[in-house]
């Protein structure tokens, strides 16, 4: 027992001390960077090996063959080490001074470093050497852009997970700012509207995250400033708009003696202030594919699992069961509607409670939601739900799915209760109520008086006449404003914005049970277009979202309006194009909200 025992101890002891190299394997890593890579023959660069790791003994470096290079100085070691949340991260940085020593393009190798018998290289480096300047004209340019902080120097770029997508799939942007010299603020002078998205927003720390990034051998420290999910909401090339941030930053001081006015506190330079602005990125939108695509799809596009449940199986008459439908997953959760339920009609049913659940955190949106039915038998017997289908399109297996889930039975025991509420077939709880309302009684009594004698001719001769005068003035009146508005183009449009979008939304109500709902949502659509391009009098060639989203701001209509009006405006465009299904309950809830966001800006505008 005891020969056992020394021999698992040594065991251990041989294991953990091959633990520490075991992680720093794992761990540590490097790269190789230069100061600039375009540069004279008669200017120096100072290139750098870095190798991390959350270990405290970093290996030894292998440096490249510097045959194209003078070197001047080097290697010059710097370390550091941070303790963030309790873990340790050391780093240390091999610098070297180099002179080229002909034009053209030179190359560094890749640096290694050995750990446990493996090897680990850094990136290549290339560097553009070209003709000295005699004047030195363009020492002097590289050092004013370095003064101005040129887009060398600082700079904005858009990511995007993809650049070919379909219709409705959820892609991820981040917005990323990349500079050498220190940041100290910025501030985001304008958002991308993305006219044609559906948008999520990704919750962002309060101070961005620093990284590091090597691009054409140059070292950038990177900080992501935005990042969000969005979902086409028709097809072909669309484009992305520009993100414009103003920041400030701290340019590095001329080389030479200072001067004892400098900043104590700012010895490194000085402060300027500075506006940068990414490119805007084209995106192909692809239909979604029309081969296997089920007769119930309804434009759900991601990864998604559905499940039906029931509490209970068994229950007695006017016992409440509940059936609850719930699907998750990661893609366009938020737009994609839950199928419909097909209950018995002996069964009766309450309006299902819906909730749901986004997150926006990770690299992608994802959630879950859920739909939850009350049903009460009233009736003993044994009933059947039928099976529920759902349908997904899997983008990244480019493939429909359909889930079909169990059929559901129903036991329901003991004796009908004449005096319950029993709805006839094919109604609701919520539909007979209605319906009770609709009759009215006939009264069968009523008080008669005789009529008394009365002097009709002065009272009603007189306020006929009255009566008439009020008529005509108010003709005249009528009159001289009809043809000062048809003499204002721009104020008969305005009057009658609210008119034509109250016929419009009419109109929409009409097709909410239409078997084509683009019907509905083109209608819905068009009452908040018209309804704000003929109140701002913006000309129809020049109308979109974007130009919408400026003018109400423009008239101080408050944002969380103007926001809930392109919202708005964006889903209809998307289940109006994309084919998404919707209930008849969530149509009137739309047309409800297209309704009150009319109202409210009819008073502001």
């Amino acid at each position: 027992m005891t020969a056992f025992k020394t021999k698992n101890s040594r065991l251990f002891s041989l294991l953990f001390s091959f633990l520490p190299i075991l992680l720093m394997a794992q761990d540590v890593s490097i790269k190789a960077f230069v100061s600039r890579n375009q540069v004279t023959t008669d200017e120096r660069i100072q290139y750098s090996v870095e190798v991390s790791g959350s270990t405290n003994n970093l290996p030894d470096v292998n440096f490249p063959d510097m045959n194209d290079f003078y070197v001047l100085s080097g290697p010059n070691q710097s370390t550091s080490i941070q303790f963030i949340n309790g873990a340790m991260t050391s780093s240390k940085t091999l610098s070297f001074y180099l002179k080229p020593r002909r034009e053209g393009q030179l190359k560094l190798g890749k640096a290694s470093i050995e750990i446990d018998g493996k090897k680990l290289e850094s990136n290549e480096v290339i560097v553009t050497a070209g003709k000295p300047d005699p004047n030195a004209v363009a020492q002097q340019k590289s050092q004013q852009n370095v003064e101005q902080g040129d887009d060398s120097n600082i700079f904005l770029k858009t990511h995007v997970s993809k650049r070919t997508a379909y219709i409705g799939e959820q892609i991820v942007i981040e917005y990323r700012l990349y500079f050498k010299n220190n940041v100290r603020t910025y501030e985001v002078e304008k958002n991308p509207s993305n006219a044609g998205f559906w948008t999520e927003d990704f919750e962002m720390p309060s101070q961005p995250l620093i990284e590091n990034e090597v691009i054409d051998g140059i070292n950038y420290s990177v900080a992501t400033l935005k990042k969000t999910a969005i979902f086409a909401t028709r097809v072909g090339s669309l484009e992305l708009d520009p993100m414009v941030v103003n920041l400030e930053a701290v340019i590095p001081n001329k080389r030479g003696r200072r001067s004892l006015f400098d900043s104590f506190f700012e010895p490194s330079g000085r402060s300027i202030r500075k506006t940068v602005s990414s490119q805007p990125v084209k995106l192909n939108i692809k239909p979604l594919p029309d081969a296997g695509k089920p007769a119930d799809f309804s434009g759900a596009v991601g990864s998604f699992r559905f499940s039906v449940d029931v509490d209970k199986q068994q229950a007695e008459v006017n016992e409440a069961v509940a059936l609850k439908l719930k699907l998750s997953g990661t893609g366009n959760i938020k737009l994609t509607d839950l199928p419909k339920v097909d209950i018995p009609p002996d069964i009766e049913q309450y309006e299902p409670k819906n909730s749901s659940s986004i997150s926006k955190k990770g690299g992608a949106i994802s959630g879950s939601k859920t739909s939850e039915y009350i049903l009460i038998p009233r009736i003993p017997g044994a009933f059947k739900i039928k099976p529920i289908q759902f349908s997904y399109f899997d983008p990244q297996k480019n493939k429909y799915f359909t889930t079909n889930t169990d059929q559901i039975d129903l036991t329901i025991t003991g004796e009908a209760n004449n005096s319950a509420v029993t709805p006839m077939a094919g109604f609701s709880r919520k539909e007979v109520t209605l319906l009770g309302k609709d009759i009215r009684y006939i009264k069968e009594s009523t008080n008669l008086q005789p009529v008394a004698e009365h002097n009709y001719f002065n009272i009603y001769i007189g306020g006929g006449f009255l009566l008439g005068i009020l008529f005509f003035a108010g003709f005249i009146f009528y009159d001289d404003k009809q043809a000062k508005i048809s003499g204002n183009i721009v104020l008969a449009k305005s009057i009658k914005a609210s008119k034509l979008a109250a016929k419009l939304l009419t109109e929409a109500r009409k097709n909410i049970s239409a078997a084509d709902q683009s019907l509905f949502y083109k209608a819905i659509n068009s009452a908040l277009s018209n309804f704000v391009r003929d109140k701002l009098n913006i000309e129809l060639t020049d109308f979109n979202t974007v130009t919408a989203e400026h003018a109400l701001k423009a008239k101080n209509i408050p944002a969380e309006i103007v926001k809930e009006y392109i919202d708005l405006v964006s889903e209809c465009d998307l289940k109006q194009f994309a084919g998404i299904g919707s209930s008849e309950n969530e149509k009137m809830m739309t047309m409800n909200k297209a309704r009150t966001i009319i109202t409210k800006m009819e008073k502001l505008i």
